[in-house]
């Protein structure tokens, strides 16, 4: 960035260190948003992929229950236990 010396009575003040200092602040923001935005991606995916975990295991719970049922209805030697 481009910044002008400013003279005021004597005393030279550089606006581009003042713009610089300003910029550190700025950009050590942006990364610390940065950073919590994918801390929250990765809790996210994390989560959903936890729910479909378990939601998988009770689907496929829920196959093999549906076809136990079934395979009894047809065979009526079929006897549990």
């Amino acid at each position: 960035m481009w910044a002008r010396m400013v003279v005021a009575r004597g005393l030279a003040t550089d606006a581009k260190l003042q713009l610089n200092s300003t910029d550190d602040a700025t950009n050590m923001l942006i990364d610390d948003l940065v950073f919590a935005q994918s801390k929250s991606v990765r809790t996210s995916t994390i989560i959903l992929a936890s729910f479909n975990v378990l939601a998988a295991f009770f689907t496929a719970l829920s196959i093999l229950y549906d076809c136990y049922w079934a395979s009894k209805r047809c065979n009526p030697k079929f006897k549990a236990s």
